[in-house]
């Protein structure tokens, strides 16, 4: 499988109980090796790794995955910040982490070769706002296989 990055170095500040951001796989299955999330302001952010419940809409201002070698196929998989249908949730949660409210204080999380996220085709893997007040914007970065 080929190695990509992707990364949106601000994403949606999110209200309480919505997304930050969106890793939306097309038809081929990801692997989430790496991701790392860091704070772009003062405030506290609460973020939650979750599935969508739906099938959300996001807007022309995807980020596109870039392969770590140039020779590899282009990416299918993107990520969305902005949407026409937001994306909901359910309650079970994949992990939940608090970010500190400093800008760059953040949570990096390599996992090993037997334990990353593996996300189905056709599905979201959604960063949400599980927190009571407004979060800020994000600098989110993943290190994923397609």
């Amino acid at each position: 499988m080929p190695v990509y990055g992707l990364s949106v170095g601000s994403s949606a500040a999110a209200a309480s109980g919505a997304a930050f951001w969106e890793l939306r796989v097309s038809t081929r299955q990801v692997r989430v090796y790496k991701m790392k999330v860091t704070n772009t302001t003062t405030v506290v952010a609460n973020v939650g790794l979750i599935m969508a419940s739906n099938t959300p809409a996001g807007t022309a201002t995807q980020q596109v995955a870039v392969p770590y070698d140039n020779n590899d196929a282009a990416a299918l998989l993107r990520g969305e910040a902005a949407w026409t249908t937001a994306p909901t949730v359910g309650s079970n949660y994949i992990d939940q982490f608090t970010v500190g409210g400093a800008a760059g204080n953040g949570v990096v999380e390599p996992w090993q070769s037997d334990k990353e996220i593996k996300l189905a085709t056709s599905t979201s893997l959604i960063f949400w706002n599980w927190g009571g007040s407004s979060g800020p914007a994000l600098s989110i970065s993943l290190a994923l296989e397609e």
